[in-house]
């Protein structure tokens, strides 16, 4: 299966009405972790405001690994 990712369009902060935004990632232990795999992350995107600092979306970098075992949840 491939990683199709959809690109993510906000043009206004849903907090501040900010418009410029930038994008910043968690790697390390801050990393997403599969239910029953400790060896299955990974990092996590956000879109961040530039204007009051409101991470105004999240999502996992790599979603393949979740999808493998769909019956861990």
């Amino acid at each position: 299966m491939i990683d199709e990712r959809r690109e993510i369009n906000i043009s206004k902060c849903p907090f501040c009405g900010g418009t410029q935004f930038a994008h910043g990632y968690q790697n390390g232990y801050a990393a997403i972790t599969r239910a029953k795999s400790l060896f299955k992350t990974s990092s996590i995107e956000h879109i961040i405001c530039l204007s009051c600092g409101s991470i105004v979306n999240s999502r996992v970098k790599k979603i393949n690994p979740f999808r493998k075992n769909m019956q861990d949840f």
